[in-house]
């Protein structure tokens, strides 16, 4: 059995790993909660990174999503494309193939 401000800080710790927080990091943030910092600067120097690294990873996750709905909505008309795939160039970096606009 465990107190319950240590399970709260277990939950604390696994839901920041799985939000890609690094141990040193967390070890941060509970070195702040303590009340034992070693540094302010530095915590919060560590937290605009994470910010820095979050908005890089939430970019990436829209140009995956929009590449993968793009292909669904081509698999679903039956078009069969030679081009690149658009989900490869997401993840590699690369900008998306240019769709190409329907003639009315």
């Amino acid at each position: 059995d465990f107190a319950p401000d240590v399970i709260a800080r277990l939950r604390f710790i696994r839901r920041a790993q799985e939000l890609g927080f690094t141990l040193p990091e967390l070890r941060a943030f509970l070195a702040l909660s303590d009340g034992r910092v070693p540094s302010r600067a530095e915590v919060e120097a560590a937290a605009r990174e994470k910010l820095d690294e979050l908005a890089r990873r939430i970019d990436d996750l829209t140009r995956m999503r929009a590449a993968i709905q793009r292909r669904l909505r081509a698999a679903r008309r039956g078009a069969a494309s030679s081009r690149a795939c658009p989900i490869i160039a997401s993840l590699a970096g690369a900008p998306a193939p240019a769709r190409r606009r329907a003639r009315v």
